[in-house]
């Protein structure tokens, strides 16, 4: 459920969307002539083009230091998110733990006088009036 190495994976990539984060918000704070919604535009047109312009760029500002935190935290979300959320397939089997019972198995629910039971099916009876063992015993509402 929980590897090391998925954990390390996610972890080096939430650094890298951490610091992806820091430095687009180092541009928008760059751009301080220009309304907020041509910051955005030029953030997501040309910008792309210079966010990693100097490749190591480690100045945090407390704008930018909370958009690296951002950036982890989200990708600890995702990790926690794929990690959890697996399910467990069974491939060839039936849905669920059902299965047929063999005829020894069905036996135990039969009851001494079969007038006192419930047909099933053509093999099948269910007792309704007598205590059975409590793993044999079924709720008959």
């Amino acid at each position: 459920m929980y590897s090391r190495q998925k954990a390390f994976v996610f972890g080096l990539l939430g650094l890298a969307f951490g610091y992806f984060c820091h430095r687009l918000t180092l541009l928008y704070d760059s751009l301080t002539n220009a309304p907020p919604m041509e910051r955005i535009a030029y953030l997501l047109g040309e910008g792309l083009n210079q966010v990693f312009n100097p490749l190591w760029l480690f100045s945090f500002t407390q704008k930018s230091f909370l958009a690296f935190i951002l950036g982890v935290l989200t990708m600890t979300l995702v990790y926690l998110y794929v990690s959890t959320g697996q399910k467990v397939y069974r491939e060839g089997e039936e849905y669920g733990s059902a299965r047929f019972g063999t005829s020894k198995e069905k036996r135990n629910f039969y009851s001494k006088n079969p007038f006192n039971d419930t047909i099933l099916a053509r093999d099948v009876r269910l007792t309704l009036l007598e205590k059975k063992k409590p793993q044999f015993d079924r709720n008959k509402n």
